[in-house]
């Protein structure tokens, strides 16, 4: 019995990325995935793809499995990240406390936040936890009472917070009397100095709060609606997991969510240890490097569109090179990939009416600019009426099937305006694209190979020229997408790799990320071994694993050209939603042990700065608090149980080395632990068994 038990442990985790939210079902007990699926990513409502995704890996469950043995549900989300970086974060009000007004201004939060309400009050602490002026809370309050309801979360930054952070906590419990909005303070999310820093970092966070709670409502709903009851996981830019309910709070720490699940799962699914990672999905490429078993996090914290943030993530790249890519041709006759993406034209050709667009545009007298170029509508705006006419009536020819972009650009302002209704989500642009060559191939054949022929025909004709293509030109054409993909996503690896350092060799040397190794990078990304008398020659040392669905068809070649090995493991196409079942729950806390001018040890705890007489007090304290504090963050996270490991950063004054002349101390802990499942509910499997599940 308890065998049978250990076996019916299942995982579901789930990947929404730009183009597909993928699905897998695990068996905890042996790491084996039973069931892998995808469904569209419906950005307009992301539970929509959601239900369809894990819909489609529960429906027809193996023998001898039910949905009530589904332990755990964890998901990577590229919901943060896409919302800092295309400007789309709730409304916020940023309070300063005891900041210069240059100091405010260093933080570029009215830049990077243009709607946020931003106000700086009396109050702080300087560098030894010291109070330099007391709390203005008359001030506070005022300011809180007018902004509540414009609002839709507070962010509070407090001079030196990670000293003494009792203005903070104050401020909170303030307003916390005065609204229910969601309020994020500095010294939650880090314990590094920076002020400006700190105080953009927590602002980008509360203006994420409400739209991660809509996505954990919506995933919630989604699995009540699949009749699933399980705790439900969150994975963090770091590569590990986090409970829903915690991250609510922190949900900042999801940006690069997505990038991380993908090394984890990469990692779970090869069984390797030493890497080069390659994800390509529909709309951009991730790449980074696994060294050891562990993955290399950012130093100095993750970076989300231009702005860096004091959020520790996992040091990945990505570029914008995806199976969605538009296929364009420039002025030189090269073929072009991206940066934008587009629906594939493949996707939409099982309309009868684009079908008879592209015919047009091919047997057209005269040779029509964008031909073969659609515009989408994705979702309806919510108050068409207040928008600018032309944005209006682009969305009405929309509303019921694709248009030609040679129909809605017949000026410079309906260009400008459609390009604005793009950005905003509304609309997207439908193109040839690397999907569409693969269905030409033969390679992938989901939706309408007639509708990728016609758009290579177009694209074709109107860029080059050439009236009626045979299929041999449209062929060659394909294989001209093909070698762009692979020399694109070959120079990225090859970037990453002259970047990297050998941890096995310290004697090797590493480029700066300014250089480029040209021109060895561009010969040999695009596959050139001699040129005149002389041979090149350069072999990535790791292989690559390469994981996402368009993979199989460009990566054997990549691997040829890098002159290394490249793993394609089984499951490559789902390898972030594996990520996000197999990641590790670890917690870190830093404390802080400074030396004021009185000759005592001042510990920095999160409730206020404890005064000790001697350094070895002040270390066992430390730890001691960091231990429970990493611990407790572990379990609150979902940790069943935790291990604590530590380290110790030192400051010396000139000249001396013992423990009498440190000045200040670092004390790290970092709780490690994995996920607590839900307990099998009792009399669960004859509740399924009457429904025909067991």
């Amino acid at each position: 019995m308890a065998e049978q038990t250990r076996r019916r442990s299942l995982y579901l985790g789930v990947d929404t990325g730009g183009t597909y939210t993928d699905a897998v079902l695990l068996n905890a007990s042996n790491s084996s995935i039973l069931r892998s699926g995808k469904a569209l990513t419906t950005r307009y409502d992301l539970a929509i793809g959601l239900r369809n995704a894990m819909g489609s890996v529960i429906s027809d469950l193996p023998d001898g499995y039910a949905r009530a043995e589904i332990r755990m549900v964890s998901i990577s989300t590229t919901l943060a990240t896409n919302a800092l970086v295309e400007g789309d974060g709730s409304r916020i009000c940023s309070i300063f406390i005891g900041y210069e007004q240059s100091m405010v201004d260093k933080s570029m939060i009215r830049q990077k936040l243009p709607d946020a309400r931003v106000f700086n009050i009396y109050g702080g602490h300087d560098g030894m936890a010291r109070e330099i002026t007391t709390l203005n809370e008359f001030e506070l309050e005022k300011i809180v009472r007018e902004q509540a309801d414009a609002v839709d979360a507070f962010a509070v930054s407090a001079q030196f917070s990670v000293r003494n952070p009792s203005h903070e906590l104050r401020a909170k419990e303030l307003i916390g009397r005065i609204c229910d909005k969601p309020v994020t303070c500095g010294h939650e999310l880090t314990s590094a100095l920076d002020a400006p820093r700190r105080a953009l970092t927590t602002a980008l966070n509360a203006s994420l709060i409400p739209k991660i709670r809509g996505l954990i409502l919506a995933v919630r709903q989604c699995m009540s609606d699949l009749g699933i009851e399980a705790p439900l996981m969150v994975v963090k830019g770091d590569g590990t997991v986090i409970a829903a309910d915690v991250v609510q709070e922190r949900p900042i720490e999801t940006i690069l969510s997505g990038p991380a699940a993908s090394m984890i799962g990469a990692q779970a699914l090869s069984g390797i240890d030493d890497f080069i990672l390659s994800d390509m999905g529909g709309t951009t490429t991730d790449i980074g490097v696994l060294q050891g078993g562990r993955v290399k996090l950012s130093d100095e914290g993750a970076i989300v569109g231009d702005a860096r943030t004091m959020v520790q993530a996992i040091d990945l790249r990505t570029f914008a090179l995806g199976g969605d890519s538009l296929v364009d041709i420039d002025r030189d006759d090269r073929v072009q990939l991206g940066p934008r993406r587009a629906v594939p034209i493949s996707q939409i050709g099982h309309s009868p009416g684009v079908l008879k667009e592209l015919q047009i545009q091919l047997s057209h007298k005269d040779i029509i600019p964008f031909s073969g170029w659609f515009a989408v509508m994705q979702r309806a705006h919510v108050d068409a009426a207040s928008i600018d006419p032309k944005k209006a009536e682009i969305l009405e020819r929309l509303k019921d099937k694709p248009c030609p972009l040679d129909h809605i650009i017949i000026s410079h302002s309906h260009r400008r305006h459609l390009h604005d209704l793009c950005r905003s989500g509304h609309v997207s642009y439908s193109g040839f694209t690397p999907t569409d060559a693969l269905h030409i191939s033969g390679e992938f054949t989901e939706w309408s190979t007639e509708a990728a022929e016609l758009g290579a025909a177009a694209i074709l004709r109107w860029r080059r020229g050439i009236k009626n293509p045979a299929s041999a030109q449209i062929e060659r054409f394909c294989s001209e997408v093909g070698d762009a993909v692979q020399t694109s996503a070959s120079m990225s690896l090859l970037d990453l790799a002259f970047q990297s350092p050998d941890v096995d060799d310290p004697l090797g040397i590493v480029l700066d990320r300014r250089e480029h190794g040209e021109p060895f990078n561009s010969l040999v990304s695009r596959g050139v071994r001699q040129v005149g008398l002389a041979c090149i020659d350069i072999k990535l040392k790791s292989p690559i694993v390469a994981v996402g669905a368009p993979v199989k068809a460009y990566y054997p070649e990549i691997g040829r050209r890098l002159g290394c090995e490249t793993v394609m493991p089984d499951h490559f196409e789902v390898a972030n939603a594996v990520g996000a079942v197999t990641g590790l729950i670890i917690q870190g806390c830093e404390i802080l042990i400074s030396r004021p001018d009185n000759g005592s040890y001042r510990v920095h705890l999160t409730d206020g700065p404890v005064e000790l007489e001697t350094w070895h007090q002040a270390l066992e304290f430390a730890k001691q608090a960091a231990s429970n504090l990493a611990r407790n963050s572990a379990q609150r996270s979902g940790a069943a149980t935790a291990k604590v490991e530590y380290s110790i950063d030192k400051i010396h004054l000139p000249g001396t080395s013992g423990d009498d002349g440190i000045i200040e101390a670092v004390i790290k802990a970092e709780a490690i632990g994995r996920p607590a499942p839900v307990s099998p509910r009792v009399g669960a499997e004859n509740a399924d068994s009457a429904h025909g599940l067991h």
